[in-house]
């Protein structure tokens, strides 16, 4: 069984990233979070979603 067979490194990467954020103190950005900072609410946002959907849809 190698490293990648057992899911060891994807375990470990993780891991280190957990531990990466921790030491930083820092949250990781969520798109949420890139959203709210460019001031475009969640009401603004849904309705773009719906309507890229509907035209991806072609609708």
């Amino acid at each position: 069984m190698t490293v990648l067979d057992s899911g060891f490194l994807s375990y470990e990467t993780d891991r280190l990233w957990t531990f990466v954020w921790r030491r930083l103190d820092k949250a990781q950005t969520t798109p949420e979070d890139t959203l709210r900072e460019a001031g475009i609410s969640t009401k603004r946002q849904a309705r773009y979603q719906r309507r890229m959907s509907s035209l991806l849809a072609g609708r």
